[in-house]
């Protein structure tokens, strides 16, 4: 796979990603390639065991929702209904919180 002509190798060995950014990506990446039946490549499974000292929300979960309540309905949502692949870093995301990002 090829970013801006970077391997996603090359990427990830970039000492400007944060350890969240790497998680992000390797588990987008896997999501990715479960949706479109492709294999996850198996030199990456040392960072898949990785996980998040602390949940990262999409920030529409976090901004949407100003009283207690609320917020506690939009993170049971979220974990509830996260992609797979970036809940086990501890990232609850779901499919319409990616798509809303692009």
């Amino acid at each position: 796979m090829k970013l801006n002509g970077n391997s996603l190798d090359e990427v990830l060995k970039k000492e400007a990603l944060s350890d969240e950014d790497i998680v992000f990506l390797l588990g987008l990446t896997d999501y990715l390639c479960r949706r479109n039946g492709v294999k996850p490549d198996s030199k990456f499974d040392a960072c898949r065991n990785a996980r998040l000292d602390r949940a990262v929300y999409a920030l529409r979960t976090l901004e949407e929702n100003d009283d207690a309540c609320a917020f506690e309905e939009a993170r049971c949502y979220a974990e509830n209904n996260a992609i797979p692949e970036l809940t086990r870093f501890n990232i609850y995301m779901t499919e319409d919180d990616i798509r809303q990002m692009a």
